[in-house]
């Protein structure tokens, strides 16, 4: 009796094991999914800073721009 128990603990804590091997190399990859994600999403703020300055910089008034066409003044 005792060493059937002793055997049933043995092969119970050997799946548990397998089941933990599996776990942390799942997490592994979830942490390699997560650090790609938060790279990505700093690239795509860091992209649309630099778009919203460019654009704002078109928005700024300067001799020559398309605004001076339309503010000739009528002959």
């Amino acid at each position: 009796e005792i060493q059937r128990d002793r055997e049933k603990s043995r092969a119970e804590f050997e799946e548990a094991m397998k089941r933990s091997v599996k776990l942390k190399a799942q997490l592994a990859r979830m942490e390699e999914k997560l650090e790609r994600l938060s790279d990505l999403l700093t690239e795509n703020m860091a992209m649309h800073h630099s778009s919203e300055e460019a654009v704002s910089s078109q928005g700024e008034e300067r001799p020559g721009t398309s605004t001076d066409f339309f503010t000739r003044p009528a002959p």
